[in-house]
């Protein structure tokens, strides 16, 4: 993955005259927008920092600690955003050890070119997407598995009853297919270009598709019919990120999906002109 949308940097960095250069190099990725915040130190951290960073470049230098120490002190308050480690030492052990111990990359501070600044955060990026859609297909794996405990569980009868929506209610399934296809537009937006994550839509057809009895099968068809309608005519690049965005989308509804039916959590839907709660 390289960075060609934006991407959001916490640098943690005590230096005045090496958090600049950081920043310089930063604003000359061509194609790339890019913005930073900055902390001092690993107690500068603070909440807001870590939930609006994308990727975080560590200096081991810090006031306070030094080397590997850095890297763990940061590893517990960033928790899983992917961190990118900058030295003022060029210490092949020690950036093996970093790599070893959490870190996606290690950058020697001379090594601030935008072609090695520009790798290194669109790697990090990208393992870090990876590792998202591994944890969704867990959790995945783990509603099936709910959904088959037993016959006797609402959860199951939900998920197994009346057969394929697109079947037995082919005008409904038609319309959710067009609200599925826009809300994958705007899904892959937030991932790319960081607008905001389409949440309400999801939880609208996640609500939907439970009144209907909808199951895993059932999501599978809508999400399939609902790419082909959203790729249709684009350009391969955006047709290819649907395809592989659209992967986040379909495993975070089928969680909305499973706990629709074990909480009987139903999002508001939108009141039609003629008084009734769209399908």
């Amino acid at each position: 993955m390289s960075v060609t949308h934006s991407a959001r940097v916490l640098i943690v960095e005590d230096n005045d005259a090496d958090a600049e250069l950081v920043r310089i190099a930063l604003a000359r990725l061509d194609g790339a927008s890019m913005t930073s915040t900055r902390a001092r130190s690993i107690d500068e951290i603070d909440h807001e920092a870590v939930a609006t960073s994308d990727v975080v470049l560590l200096d081991l230098g810090l006031p306070g600690s030094r080397g590997l120490e850095t890297l763990h002190r940061a590893r517990a308050v960033v928790g899983r955003t992917p961190i990118i480690v900058l030295s003022g030492m060029e210490d092949e052990t020690l950036a093996l050890a970093c790599v070893r111990e959490g870190a996606q990359d290690y950058l020697h501070k001379a090594e601030l070119a935008t072609v090695n600044l520009r790798r290194a955060i669109g790697f990090a990026l990208s393992r870090a997407h990876e590792e998202r859609i591994r944890q969704l297909e867990r959790e995945m794996s783990a509603y099936r598995a709910l959904s088959s405990e037993g016959s006797a569980t609402s959860v199951t009868r939900a998920l197994t009853a009346g057969g394929p929506i697109q079947t037995r209610e082919p005008e409904r399934f038609d319309a959710l297919v067009e609200r599925y296809a826009d809300t994958l537009e705007r899904y892959v937006d937030q991932v790319v270009r960081s607008t905001p994550k389409p949440s309400e839509p999801m939880g609208q057809l996640a609500t939907a598709l439970g009144d209907l009895g909808a199951g895993p099968r059932d999501l599978i068809d809508l999400h399939l019919a609902g790419l082909r309608r959203a790729t249709a005519g684009r350009e391969e690049g955006r047709a290819r990120a649907m395809s592989v965005d659209g992967r986040l989308l379909a495993l975070e509804m089928m969680g909305l999906l499973v706990d629709y039916y074990r909480t009987g959590r139903r999002s508001r839907q939108p009141v039609s002109s003629h008084g009734t709660r769209p399908t």
